[in-house]
């Protein structure tokens, strides 16, 4: 699990557990974001991208809007991320 500090007094938190990448980003104005990203490890690919969006509540993120990708996966090149995560 990494924490880091975003600007905006926001606060970023992502979870790894091999294959899986999930990214909830606390907003100041107490909205919140998440990424629930799959990949398959063998192949390199995406196999499952989902985007939420919601309020934070009492330190509780309630996540209420289904968003679509930013971006279709990429090549895993620097200038094309295979995933693009908020």
């Amino acid at each position: 699990m990494i924490f880091l500090n975003p600007p905006a007094e926001g606060r970023l938190v992502i979870f790894s557990r091999g294959d899986r990448i999930a990214y909830l980003e606390y907003q100041a104005s107490d909205g919140c974001q998440k990424d629930d990203v799959v990949i398959n490890l063998a192949t390199f690919s995406v196999e499952k991208h989902e985007r939420w969006r919601g309020d934070t509540v009492e330190r509780r993120s309630t996540l209420t809007t289904r968003l679509q990708p930013r971006e279709p996966p990429g090549d895993g090149s620097p200038t094309r991320p295979l995933v693009k995560l908020n």
